[in-house]
């Protein structure tokens, strides 16, 4: 069943996304980036805008791939492990900042312990990579600080990390209103480039597409097929403008499954593996048979 845009009202396909482990660059201990990259895949799913991808699935294209996880940290290398996942768009995380702004000693002390916390303070970066054009058509970034009280360990940040697993923790509160506010940008700012699927591969007269019931594919949509040319490079920067795009032809969905769908041609044929499938615009006149 499609879902319905939380802004607009409109109805529309889920967009397949993968969350790549949370990048580190404040020097947070590896139990704050888990659970930081756990809160946010949650938050997401709760948007009802993505279908997001298990970690065990983007585990283990990188083990496929030889690589670790900062093998998604660019846009470039998120995009091609994406399309090999079958998703849409990844997210790209980043701690920015964690750990203790400003702290009092009182009158006991010791090397290990600080007495009355001030300021538990956490930074994130979050990005949205299109996987079709390996371009960023999201990012934003969001930090908070919220005042503790009380002893607590520091040092190696440890013992917030563990207080992320904490609902009542004042670092899981900063850590709330940093993805709260992420995701919100995400809901309300975020550009709506069109949903794109591909195709699979066509055999005779049936096209499969890598889009199914997951993501709200139903029998009878249409689709319009784009058949990707030639990679158009800026003469004067170098820069990639992406791949030329020609209408190939139109598809109509007869049979949905999970991962995947299936089509009869309505228009053209003779498609590729990896042409590009969108949804049509409302004046598309598609042929009926």
């Amino acid at each position: 069943m499609l879902s319905r845009n939380p802004r607009s009202g409109e109805l529309y396909l889920l967009r397949r996304i993968v969350v790549a482990p949370l990048e580190d660059r404040s020097g947070a201990a590896a139990s704050v980036t888990a659970a930081l990259t756990d809160k946010l895949t949650t938050y997401l799913v709760k948007t009802n805008m993505f279908r997001v991808l298990e970690r065990g699935q983007l585990e283990r294209v990188l083990e496929e791939q030889a690589l670790g996880a900062e093998g998604l940290t660019t846009a470039v290398s998120a995009a091609r492990l994406g399309r090999l996942l079958g998703a849409q768009a990844v997210v790209l995380p980043a701690l920015t900042e964690f750990g203790v702004l400003e702290h009092h000693l009182g009158d006991w002390q010791s090397e290990d312990f600080a007495l009355d916390i001030r300021r538990i303070i956490i930074g994130m970066d979050l990005r949205f990579v299109d996987t079709a054009t390996g371009e960023v058509f999201f990012a934003h970034h969001a930090e908070a600080a919220v005042r503790s009280a009380g002893a607590l360990i520091v040092g190696d940040n440890m013992a917030l990390g563990h207080q992320l697993e904490d609902e009542s923790s004042q670092a899981s509160a900063a850590a709330r209103r940093v993805i709260e506010e992420l995701v919100e940008a995400v809901v309300v700012t975020m550009e709506e480039p069109p949903w794109v699927g591909a195709v699979v591969k066509q055999s005779d007269e049936k096209v499969y597409l890598n889009a199914g019931a997951d993501i709200g594919v139903e029998v009878g949509m249409r689709f319009a097929v784009y058949a990707t040319g030639e990679e158009l490079i800026d003469p004067a920067t170098g820069i990639s403008l992406g791949p030329v795009e020609e209408r190939a032809g139109s598809l109509e969905v007869v049979e949905v499954h999970e991962r995947f769908s299936i089509a009869r041609i309505l228009e053209g044929g003779a498609f590729e593996a990896g042409d590009f499938i969108r949804l049509p615009p409302p004046a598309d006149d598609v042929p009926t048979s």
